[in-house]
């Protein structure tokens, strides 16, 4: 299927289905694995869903996002109080993000952007040593970059000139 600016392929493997995202050349970028069973989780991302604020809320889907130079995420979608979240892990089980979903669950908000500017990877790495970049999003006014520091989620706001704005 073509998805906007990327082609789509869907497949069954090991029982469970997968979506695979390609840009026009055929480079991947990202598969969806629909895990569909908690039980299917890390054992580190189950403990901290378990014991998170939604614990009590009913799950939708399950996901494990594989992407082109970034690190896994696994995407839990609850709906609380008729609203639907999705929430993000890494695999040591740190939430990296919760986000209210418009319900459009094809995830091409979380395929991986440009390469991370250098003046921003430098930021990062002299202000929070030892963070992981999960994800960067370039919104209209600022860039947003998701970090794991000190096993917390953090997002590190930038202006468009890549000067750090706010944490």
């Amino acid at each position: 299927e073509n998805e906007k600016a990327y082609i789509t392929a869907k497949f069954w493997q090991e029982q469970l289905a997968h979506t695979v995202w390609f840009d026009q050349f055929g480079q991947w970028y990202m598969t969806e694995i629909e895990l569909n069973q908690i039980e299917k989780l890390p054992a580190a991302v189950r403990t901290a869903f378990e014991s998170s604020e939604y614990k009590a809320e009913q799950i939708d889907d399950i996901d494990r996002l594989e992407r082109l130079d970034s690190e896994d995420i696994y995407v839990i979608e609850v709906k609380k109080e008729g609203r639907e979240y999705h929430l993000c892990y890494t695999e040591d089980g740190v939430l990296v993000k919760a986000i209210e979903s418009d319900q459009n669950d094809d995830y091409e908000d979380y395929l991986p952007t440009d390469p991370t500017p250098s003046e921003i990877t430098e930021f990062i790495q002299n202000r929070y040593s030892d963070a992981r970049i999960v994800e960067i999003d370039i919104k209209r006014n600022c860039i947003e970059v998701d970090i794991v520091h000190e096993k917390r989620g953090k997002e590190v706001i930038f202006e468009k000139k890549k000067a750090w704005m706010h944490t």
